[in-house]
């Protein structure tokens, strides 16, 4: 008799244990579901900050980022302010002027949904100093970032999208 209770009791406490998970798998596919449409909703309406944590240049190592370097995109700005690392081909006019800073009003900005997320193009019409820029964004707002120049080896960045201010 005594077993007997006891293996009720195990049975349902294992039944809720599995009951609780399964739940909380929901609430974490809900949760995914939910960052995935908070994600597309600012790639389409462009209003996003990428936030670069990791710098990748062509001919070096990889460098984490410890200072505040992002790229603000609106529908009608793209605010750059990230570091460069690696080879110039030509000199700047302004020697203090090493990393990839301008604002641009004159773009065009495409963004494409594929299987594992968005890829968005954007060209500056309006700056000499950056060509182009290949951003891809995962559903969970992962994002890795491509520079290319006119007059400088690319360079690419890691990071995470966040909603724009």
């Amino acid at each position: 008799m005594k077993q007997s209770i006891l293996f009720l009791i195990q049975t349902v406490l294992i039944i809720s244990g599995l009951c609780i998970l399964n739940s909380c798998g929901t609430g974490n596919e809900l949760a995914k579901k939910a960052v995935a449409a908070n994600v597309e909703s600012m790639i389409v309406s462009k209003a996003f900050i990428f936030k670069a944590t990791q710098a990748l240049p062509m001919g070096g190592t990889s460098r984490t980022l410890t200072g505040d370097y992002d790229l603000n995109v609106k529908k009608d700005t793209i605010v750059s302010y990230l570091p460069y690392f690696g080879v110039a081909y030509s000199a700047p006019m302004d020697v203090s002027d090493t990393g990839i800073h301008f604002s641009s009003k004159k773009f065009s900005y495409s963004s494409v949904k594929g299987k594992n997320g968005w890829q968005i193009t954007i060209v500056p019409k309006d700056v000499r100093q950056a060509r182009q820029l290949f951003l891809t964004v995962s559903e969970q707002g992962y994002a890795s970032l491509k520079v290319t120049f006119n007059n400088r080896q690319p360079i690419s960045f890691n990071g995470h999208i966040e909603k724009g201010k």
